[in-house]
């Protein structure tokens, strides 16, 4: 997803996330707060898995907090 939404809208990086924010749908191998999320940048794909606890709230907003902080690394390891 992050791949294609840089070459989608001719970016230069590109955070994509993927998971279970809840209340339902969880199973014993994808439960509830099981989030990936992906970057893209300069040929170059970060992908971090997270467990994440709280209600659907929390878990979507932990998701952003720690997409927006491996797109600054991943911008930070690009420019050094």
């Amino acid at each position: 997803m992050a791949t294609g939404g840089v070459f989608a809208t001719d970016s230069d990086a590109c955070v994509a996330v993927t998971g279970l924010a809840g209340p339902d749908g969880g199973t014993e191998e994808k439960p509830v707060g099981l989030v990936y999320i992906a970057t893209y940048m300069k040929d170059k794909v970060s992908v971090e898995k997270y467990q994440f606890k709280g209600n659907r709230d929390k878990i979507r907003e932990q998701a952003v907090v720690k997409g927006l902080d491996l797109l600054r690394r991943s911008i930070l390891d690009n420019y050094r």
